[in-house]
């Protein structure tokens, strides 16, 4: 293939649409950050190829963020001189159904999204307990991904909390929480709900 045929150019436009040859994966990410607003583009004259400027500002990488000092609490100066290892720790099955993990909500709306949906669906998790953790931006397409999670059953709030208290006081932890699963499932739409058990830990000798 040819440099030539390789090139970015403006083949053909109308009133109500242009056609663009010449692209690669990348300027096709590019070019779609571009439409949903996450940046601005055009052609670099050096590589020919699409060039991102970003009308954002991106989130700096975390030990760079001086807004989230001091990154952990403070700890005794001779635990930094302990050894410590992570060990894997065996969850059988009828151990795991007596401890209560953290609940990960992703995809929210599912297939329904819309802006009006997502605010009232992300509003009912807020109110339920859930905090949300977010990626930084993706540097060509502009998205990113997020999560929702509720440390535990102890962290609900609002009617979540209020539907775990009505339970009779002999539930279950394993059937509280599917109770809890069902209700969420009923309550909010989203794409996945994932249940996650700790599996390794530090410990220290």
């Amino acid at each position: 293939m040819s440099e030539e045929s390789t090139r970015i150019r403006l083949s053909g436009y109308s009133s109500k649409e242009v056609t663009i040859t010449g692209l690669d994966g990348k300027d096709l990410e590019r070019i779609r950050g571009f439409v949903g607003g996450a940046h601005w583009i055009r052609i670099d004259p050096e590589t020919d190829r699409i060039e991102v400027h970003y009308h954002r500002e991106q989130f700096p990488d975390p030990v760079e963020d001086e807004t989230m000092r001091p990154f952990w609490k403070a700890i005794p100066k001779s635990w930094l001189e302990q050894p410590v290892q992570i060990e894997l720790v065996p969850i059988p099955y009828e151990t795991s159904k007596q401890s209560y993990p953290q609940i990960i909500i992703s995809h929210i709306c599912g297939y329904k999204y819309s802006e009006d949906n997502y605010a009232i669906q992300t509003q009912k998790l807020l109110d339920f307990g859930f905090t949300v953790m977010r990626s930084k931006r993706n540097e060509d397409t502009g998205m990113y991904f997020e999560q929702w999670i509720l440390h535990s059953q102890f962290s609900a709030k609002g009617s979540l909390d209020g539907f775990i208290k009505s339970l009779p006081r002999d539930t279950s932890a394993q059937d509280q929480l599917d109770r809890v699963v069902n209700f969420l499932c009923r309550q909010v739409q989203f794409g996945t709900l994932d249940l996650a058990y700790q599996r390794a830990a530090m410990v220290m000798d």
